[in-house]
């Protein structure tokens, strides 16, 4: 097989895995929530909760979808990484790494832990119990357990996808060179893209399921106050998560410019002090002090505002929405 040329666009197909994950987790969250349904019918005439069991279906759908959206900004990420990259072997190395991170093996058992995590929680709190004979309500138990374990098997592996993704671009950031007058970098400006699409894909995937709550089986109060607590704690580890290297970078950068204009105030005052004119040397100085505010001035956390005035503006509304839900339920409640 011919190699591919020397800097040619690298092929980023690597989804088997998610693929299978994907319809692995859709496909018996789709059968077990169909049989959790048809066992509420079979035993009570009527449905609870349909709508939690859609909601939970969707955003299993959801989660399988961005993956591959996903893949097409991570293949241009690769591409703008590597056009930095002068040493073959690392541009090999960073292909390798950004590729393989739908595909780690390692996802399986942080997907199954993170679904047992959410399943058990509810199988713990026994919602059904009480309803109907023991036996009904151990069935109902068993299957909405089951079908939350399903639905979340998507969820664990996209997290943990991010994660990865989060610790690599950790990694590069640190090594790339920046000019602090002109940060809009391609492959800045791509990470910071791809950044904002994971906030606004988890903000709608957490909000989505505090809304559910209300409307399962499940008894909210403080269950469902921790349980909204740490779908915002997740929303905003999204957003400030990623920034944290770029941010640590921009103000080592920021630090390193500033300590090269004082250098050279202290020479231009060195000369002033021994001129014979030092009013000669004014302008120069007057322009080296207006550099350094500038320099000072520059934004770091994030760079850009603009990413963080969007981001900031969608999470605050998608956060809010779940209490205006629960407010509005409690009004058309008799």
């Amino acid at each position: 097989m011919a190699e591919k040329p020397q800097g040619a666009e690298p092929d980023t197909g690597h989804l088997g895995l998610w693929r299978l994950i994907s319809w692995i987790s859709i496909g018996t969250a789709i059968l077990v929530g169909l049989a959790y349904v048809a066992a509420q019918i079979a035993f009570f005439g009527r449905v609870a909760d349909p709508l939690f069991v859609f909601i939970i279906a969707l955003n299993t759908c959801i989660g399988a979808i961005f993956g591959f959206q996903f893949e097409t900004r991570l293949r241009a990420l690769i591409v703008a990484f590597n056009a930095q990259e002068e040493d073959a072997a690392r541009k090999m190395e960073i292909g390798r790494a950004f590729r393989n991170i739908f595909n780690d093996i390692f996802a399986i058992p942080a997907a199954i832990c993170f679904a047992c995590f959410i399943a058990g929680w509810v199988y713990l709190l026994a919602p059904w119990a009480g309803t109907g004979t023991p036996d009904q309500a151990r069935a109902l138990n068993w299957l909405l357990t089951v079908f939350l374990f399903c639905g979340n098997l998507m969820i664990g592996y996209g997290l943990y996808c991010i994660l990865r993704f989060w610790l690599l671009s950790a990694r590069r950031i640190s090594k790339i060179k920046l000019n602090i007058f002109n940060p809009t970098r391609p492959d800045i400006a791509i990470y910071q893209d791809i950044t904002k699409r994971i906030v606004i894909l988890v903000a709608v995937v957490a909000t989505l399921a505090v809304i559910s709550l209300p409307l399962s089986v499940i008894t909210v109060g403080v269950t469902a106050f921790l349980f909204s607590l740490s779908a915002l704690a997740t929303v905003m580890a999204t957003y400030l998560v990623p920034m944290l290297p770029l941010t640590a970078k921009f103000q080592e950068t920021r630090v390193t410019e500033l300590n090269r204009v004082e250098k050279h105030i202290d020479a231009v005052y060195e000369q002033m002090v021994d001129a014979d004119d030092p009013g000669a040397y004014r302008g120069k100085m007057d322009e080296l002090v207006a550099l350094r505010e500038q320099v000072r001035k520059i934004k770091t956390l994030p760079p850009g505002g603009e990413f963080s005035i969007f981001t900031a503006v969608g999470v605050s509304i998608l956060t809010f929405l779940p209490t205006i839900f629960e407010h509005l339920l409690g009004l058309v409640s008799f």
